[in-house]
């Protein structure tokens, strides 16, 4: 309960939120911090903080995923969802990361 105010110290030098759904994308982009990641993530950039997150919906189209028991599921990213991310990409030390493999140069530039 207490990272939001870690993270408004500066004790973690940055926030990465992976995956991020769409309703926790739509929350902070919204300024919403209603849950432990939403609220970590907006007092973050309150504190000059930067956040890093990874959308699992990040452009339209119709993506498959596989269940636990082995069949496949497609899903529809929708224009509302990608709105929210391209909402993202325009705040001020938000960075969103295409794909989970962008995750490790994250880590490359802050612990090189």
């Amino acid at each position: 309960p207490f990272l939001a105010a870690w993270m408004q110290m500066r004790k973690y030098e940055f926030l990465l939120i992976a995956p991020a759904t769409s309703n926790t994308v739509a929350k902070i982009a919204n300024s919403i911090g209603d849950t432990l990641l939403t609220n970590a993530a907006i007092m973050s950039l309150k504190a000059f903080v930067p956040v890093y997150i990874a959308p699992t919906d990040y452009e339209v189209g119709v993506v498959s995923t596989k269940l636990p028991n082995g069949k496949e599921m497609k899903l529809r990213v929708r224009k509302e969802e990608v709105e929210q991310v391209r909402k993202l990409q325009r705040m001020e030390d938000v960075f969103v990361l295409e794909n989970p493999q962008k995750i490790s140069a994250v880590f490359k530039k802050w612990f090189s």
